[in-house]
């Protein structure tokens, strides 16, 4: 079995430490999985991590129990060369022989030392999920800071000799540089400054004109101003299509609606031909009858028929049944 190595180098005697990686051939971070085996009877066995630390459980108090703790601890590579050690992981001097405590702080955030470490952001750290891998960027802060700038000019009867100007424009930005092979991610802060030149003391003459404002234009701005008036254009178009459309379609409307003038009724009555009916004669019921002349007669008795009782007829009703 390989030995297992503290920071400084030298070996890690007691046998409850062991390599977490079970290839020989290849370095391996170390951890505590024998404490059972080498007689620490009151000491769990430590649980590799993916991250290259060792976890266990803080000392029981009465209060805390279950309460994880991680370790940095030892390496199978005396150098700390090798991407499966954390090289860079709580490299202080007052643990470069032992094993030291890790806090985790939040979400892959980690410091060393004591439960009061989290509280100073200067001690936090990430970790890669696998040793030899780039940690994941958490954060960067923005920096402002103010500079002053002096400028000297020729003194002239209307220019003071000297100019101050306070140009609050300095940036500087905090960003992450990976070391490679180690795990950890260490900081450092990179500052770029600029200053606003003072006005300019020269003659008018002898400043240059600008350039053209065409010339100022980006080819993707003239692009963006092509596209536009296209679609400008377009929309053009179509609003008066549109708009010729409405106005046909209200002309047909009201031609439909418009009356015929009066004297166009009366050209059409005049071009009217009457058609008289010709004479007709109509069928009558019952011929008129003229009696012939006689001598007058004295009636005798008569008798009538009783469905003749009922309307009375007139002597020259040819009707009339006469009985002697």
């Amino acid at each position: 079995m390989r030995t297992c190595y503290n920071r400084d180098g030298s070996p890690i005697t007691d046998i409850a430490y062991r390599p977490c990686g079970s290839d020989i051939e290849r370095e391996s971070f170390c951890c505590g999985t024998n404490h059972q085996g080498a007689g620490h009877t009151n000491v769990a066995d430590d649980v590799c991590e993916s991250n290259g630390l060792c976890q266990n459980y803080e000392a029981f108090d009465g209060t805390n129990e279950g309460v994880k703790l991680w370790w940095r601890q030892g390496c199978t590579d005396p150098t700390w060369q090798s991407a499966e050690c954390l090289e860079n992981t709580c490299n202080e001097s007052i643990w470069q022989d032992d094993n030291v405590p890790v806090r985790k702080c939040g979400d892959n955030s980690w410091c060393c030392g004591d439960a009061s470490c989290c509280s100073d952001t200067a001690n936090l750290f990430s970790l890669a999920a696998i040793p030899g891998e780039s940690a994941p960027l958490s954060s960067f802060s923005i920096l402002l800071s103010t500079s002053t700038a002096e400028s000297s000019v020729p003194a002239s009867s209307s220019t003071p000799s000297s100019t101050l100007l306070s140009t609050p424009t300095v940036l500087a930005l905090s960003s992450y540089s990976m070391s490679t092979p180690a795990s950890q991610t260490s900081f450092s802060t990179s500052t770029t400054s600029s200053s606003i030149d003072p006005p300019s003391t020269d003659p008018p003459s002898s400043r240059s004109d600008p350039p053209p404002l065409s010339q100022g234009l980006s080819i993707g701005a003239r692009a963006g101003t092509g596209v536009g008036a296209a679609v400008i254009a377009r929309l053009v178009v179509l609003v008066a299509l549109l708009t010729c459309k409405l106005k046909k379609k209200r002309r047909q409307e009201r031609r439909a609606t418009v009356e015929l003038p009066p004297n166009t009724l009366h050209e059409k009555y005049q071009e009217m031909t009457y058609y008289p009916a010709p004479p007709t004669e109509l069928h009558a019921g019952i011929a008129a009858v003229e009696m012939g002349c006689r001598d007058p007669a004295e009636l005798g008795n008569r008798r009538r028929m009783p469905a003749q009782e009922e309307q009375p007829y007139g002597l020259d009703d040819p009707k009339v049944i006469l009985q002697p």
